[in-house]
């Protein structure tokens, strides 16, 4: 592949795994101009506020090499014990790792009663430490310097993840659809139709017919506008690999409506991208999602989606071993059940699974951002999410899971009671078998506008107890043995910002949701529907203009008539524009090759970590470099 380089710079390493960390201009042809997330826009928000943020970084010393007694060995979480008083900091550091709380123990050796001391001195003889992994700052596999060759700043790309912007636990062991066929969409029907080109070794056909077909895939779109769901949209096949690339299709983009989209598949691999859900008119209160995964999905991936007018929850994963949701926008739903997500396992089972929810906002919505479920070898973060104009509570964690609630945005409006009945976030359910060790809640750095407006100021205060259960009270605060000090790891590659400037970053930006589409001349283009635009607006306004609080009115968008498809003569994916731009040869099918070097949106960036030339073309096409970049500069 050959590309025109830019010239100057410094050679910053953006690392995306085990030594180092992540996040990371067409014209605006689509009805929502006032989308940024463009080159020129790319500093909103940089400057809003500080970063925090984490990655792990490589193996760490055994859990016995400083000669404690070992109690739990659980690879990064170490609990050992102490008995000549060397205090739990210096024991945890002595292994490498940071202090996440100390348990006292009645005598010597890891028997504990309990009780939970935090990571400050005790002056005791004894005590049982929890150590773990230190989240890496901002800083962590940032490498400024002069590339000796050209001088160029570029952006390296090391580890292979679902897509080079994926973020969160697990990023790098979700693939999607990759290696499968392809599976292009070229008609709007809602039934299973299709062909197969034995030439190309490609299909054609409806979405339903790419999603459950048997083998592995990668859906393109060459056709835009509103598939129905009408009875629902119920994917069962077990084992099923898919990815969904929204932002292929030409504008409007593509919209679901008019059922449930449900995926209730055992096992599999899903990355669902730039797409928009929407329930519609007919979905019956308390019942149904406009979007639901339900039925034990070893990964879930949800990116850059719409969701709305759902009955229950608007987007909910319930059972899983690994789920990731980024830059999701979600709004209202059916008045007597408006709620948000619910991510959680349904099956008390032990063994790690991971959820990681990250900048994606909710808008018009009661409460559930999210709810969180997890057991104690579990790792849930929320991060950087964002809510307006909520009602009830926000964040509910069910459990007894390592919990990280870091800067946080939620944004009062019209619906916001004015005196909260009791916290804002809720655990509960404490009668679990696996209640041992409790709940380790780290929250920091969250914003309740009205109610909690200082992130550095005591955030355990935003917590309480949801039911009364085991001797705990509804309403009444969590006490000190529900949390934790210091940040549990955060997931791969997490870029976190301060609640303020994710505002300005995510929201005023507009960098969550379906927003992206390729035109017929193979140029990526800004577009949101007018309806997702609408709930952005008062979001960002403070206002209530487009919120309708009637499921009479959820009805199908008005959607301007679909544009044309961009041109791709080899089958490959590509826009066969956008390859010659690339140095790409058309006519070669190379969309399985990898090309090491790159310039995409003015950045240069290099692919080390060996992704595909569809997958650098799909990271393209949804805006996904604009963020890397983004994420570079921040450092």
């Amino acid at each position: 592949m050959r590309s025109t380089r830019p010239s100057g710079g410094s050679l910053i390493l953006l690392c995306l795994l085990v030594a180092c960390g992540d996040d990371a201009s067409p014209a605006d042809a689509g009805p929502d101009a006032r989308d940024t997330e463009d080159a020129s826009s790319s500093d909103a928000g940089r400057d809003a506020g500080g970063d925090a943020g984490g990655v792990d970084a490589g193996p760490l010393p055994s859990c016995d090499a400083a000669g404690f007694e070992v109690c739990v060995d659980e690879g990064d979480r170490c609990e050992v014990a102490f008995e000549d008083g060397e205090g739990c900091a210096a024991v945890c550091a002595a292994i490498g790792r940071v202090c996440v709380d100390a348990l006292d123990t009645p005598g010597l050796g890891c028997e504990h009663d309990g009780t939970s001391l935090g990571c400050a001195p005790t002056g005791h003889g004894s005590d049982r430490c929890v150590c773990d992994r230190a989240p890496s700052t901002m800083d962590a596999g940032v490498d400024a310097g002069t590339d000796a060759g050209t001088g160029d700043d570029v952006v390296v790309l090391s580890t292979r993840k679902a897509f080079p912007s994926a973020a969160g636990h697990h990023a790098d062991g979700m693939q999607g659809g990759r290696g499968g066929a392809l599976f292009f969409v070229d008609d709007l029907g809602s039934d299973a139709s299709g062909r197969y080109d034995e030439a190309t070794d490609t299909h054609t056909g409806t979405l339903r017919y790419a999603l459950e077909h048997p083998d592995p895939g990668i859906v393109v779109f060459r056709v835009a506008g509103i598939i129905r769901t009408d009875g629902n949209l119920r994917l069962t096949r077990s084992g099923a690999r898919k990815t969904v690339l929204g932002a292929t299709a030409p504008a409007p983009g593509i919209v679901l409506y008019g059922g449930s989209f449900l995926i209730q598949t055992t096992g599999g691999d899903w990355v669902l991208r730039g797409v928009t859900v929407l329930g519609g008119s007919g979905l019956s209160a308390g019942r149904d999602d406009a979007f639901a995964v339900d039925n034990d999905v070893e990964n879930m991936l949800l990116a850059d989606n719409t969701f709305g007018f759902g009955a229950d929850e608007a987007y909910t994963v319930r059972r899983m071993t690994h789920l990731i949701a980024q830059r999701n926008l979600a709004f209202e739903g059916h008045p007597e059940h408006n709620v948000g997500s619910i991510f959680a396992v349904e099956a008390l089972e032990e063994g790690m699974r991971t959820i990681s929810a990250h900048d994606n906002a909710y808008v018009h919505i009661s409460h559930r951002f999210p709810n969180a479920q997890g057991l104690h070898d579990d790792r849930i973060e929320v991060v950087n999410q964002f809510a307006y104009n909520w009602n009830r509570r926000t964040e509910s964690h069910k459990f007894m899971a390592r919990h990280n609630d870091i800067n946080n945005y939620y944004r009062r409006g019209p619906r916001t009671s004015s005196t909260p009945r009791k916290a804002w976030n809720a655990h509960n359910e404490y009668d679990s078998p696996f209640w041992d060790p409790p709940p380790a809640i780290h929250t920091s750095g969250n914003i309740m506008t009205g109610f909690f407006d200082d992130p550095d100021g005591d955030n355990r205060t935003l917590w309480s107890h949801h039911i009364s259960s085991a001797g705990f009270v509804a309403g009444e605060p969590l006490g000190p043995e529900f949390f934790v000090d210091t940040p549990h790891p955060l997931g791969l590659d997490m870029h976190v910002r301060t609640a303020a400037a994710a505002f300005a970053y995510n929201i005023e930006g507009r960098r969550v949701g379906a927003r992206w589409v390729v035109d017929a001349s193979g140029e990526r283009v800004a577009y949101r529907t007018p309806l997702a635009s609408g709930y952005l607006d008062d979001a960002i306004a403070g206002t209530t203009d487009h919120f309708l609080d009637d499921q009479a009115d959820f009805v199908p968008p008005t959607l301007p008539a679909a544009g044309a498809p961009y041109e791709d003569r080899d089958a490959d994916g590509m826009a066969d524009a956008w390859e010659r731009a690339h140095g790409l040869v058309v006519g070669e099918r190379d969309h399985e090759g990898v090309e090491r070097d790159w310039v995409l949106d003015g950045t240069r960036f290099r692919n080390d970590a060996g992704y595909t030339n569809l997958e650098i073309f799909a990271e393209w096409a949804h805006g996904g470099f604009l963020l890397l970049a983004d994420a570079a500069a921040d450092r």
